[in-house]
């Protein structure tokens, strides 16, 4: 059964609550400023809210917003020891777009990861995350309608590479200027951003 989103809302405000400064140090290595991660109400798992999400101690709360600021769903992103999965989801919530409120500006950067559309929003660059290069359900493109343009901002590897030609099909009928940006071979947004910020600025602008 799906969480009740009323008590995800207390749930996201206890993780962020829980932030210690082992979690915060992640982030902002990471590249994340401190404004971010207050205003994405990033949070940590010292001690879980309910049973059920035992298994997420130790991880990083990333909790989805709906446009009216309500908490839709957390997925966890897991930094200390060794998971097979670096992310993991509430059972029996569908994941969805991060940041989907970015949907409404007229001009909108869409990337892989939550992580990553943070650093392209903290750049000045409106940016919506999916959760995965082929998480995309189509049902999502409408959207997008109103939009101008999507600028697509995907890994540069190959399964990046598939999810943009596949976004690029989906969301082509539906936007009438769709961007492709190339990112260096091997690199993720947050990868180029430490790198050369002026360089990934450069390049989505």
């Amino acid at each position: 059964m799906a969480a009740d989103q009323s008590t995800l809302g207390d749930d996201a405000l206890d993780y962020a609550n829980q932030l210690d400064e082992s979690a915060r140090v992640w982030l902002s290595a990471r590249g994340l400023s401190r404004h971010t991660i207050s205003t994405a109400n990033l949070g940590f798992v010292g001690r879980p809210a309910k049973d059920s999400h035992s298994r997420f101690r130790g991880a990083i709360s990333i909790p989805y917003h709906n446009p009216d600021g309500g908490v839709r769903t957390i997925r966890f992103r897991y930094f200390q020891g060794a998971y097979t999965n670096k992310y993991d989801n509430i059972r029996g919530q569908k994941v969805h777009l991060y940041q989907v409120a970015q949907t409404t500006r007229p001009h909108v950067w869409l990337c892989e990861g939550e992580f990553d559309s943070l650093i392209l929003t903290q750049m000045g660059f409106p940016a919506v995350g999916i959760p995965g290069s082929q998480s995309f359900n189509p049902s999502w493109k409408y959207l997008f309608t109103n939009c101008e343009s999507v600028s697509l901002v995907f890994d540069s590897d190959e399964a990046g590479r598939k999810g943009a030609d596949r976004l690029g099909s989906i969301l082509g009928d539906v936007v009438s200027t769709l961007r492709r940006i190339n990112l260096p071979p091997g690199m993720d947004v947050t990868d180029m951003y430490q790198a050369d910020a002026e360089e990934l600025k450069r390049l989505v602008s």
